[in-house]
């Protein structure tokens, strides 16, 4: 029998909240550096997706604070615009 959490794993669920990955009212990709993730990662090199909320909650429960991007969805930087 499968886990919640290898569930929400095989179906591109948030590893912690079950909130569904994409654009249709899931949730965006918000990338922080590879060795934050590392730190943080619900699966370690299992994988395992988290949405933006639940990244920020494990940083502030890790005491981790870092640059993080959003890559996709409604929030994602345009690329044609100087930063």
């Amino acid at each position: 029998m499968r886990t919640v959490q290898e569930k929400r794993r095989m179906q591109g669920c948030c590893f912690d909240c079950g909130r569904r990955y994409g654009d249709a009212f899931g949730f965006p990709d918000l990338v922080v550096p590879n060795e934050v993730w590392n730190k943080i990662a619900p699966m370690n090199d299992e994988g395992g997706l988290l949405c933006p909320s639940c990244i920020c909650r494990r940083l502030h429960l890790a005491g981790i604070k870092t640059t993080a991007e959003f890559t996709s969805g409604p929030l994602c930087q345009d690329p044609r615009q100087e930063t």
